[in-house]
């Protein structure tokens, strides 16, 4: 690991859709965007 140079973490998380048996969620990681996809089984 590099500890001289300061590397910004940048991340946010948004509720994409959400209903009554699943759940969608869409995350910033450093520019990149992910979505997670839950579902109640």
């Amino acid at each position: 690991m590099d500890t001289t140079k300061s590397t910004p973490a940048t991340k946010a998380v948004e509720i994409h859709f959400i209903t009554p048996d699943s759940l969608s969620i869409k995350m910033k990681d450093n520019g990149k965007t992910r979505i997670m996809k839950c579902v109640r089984q």
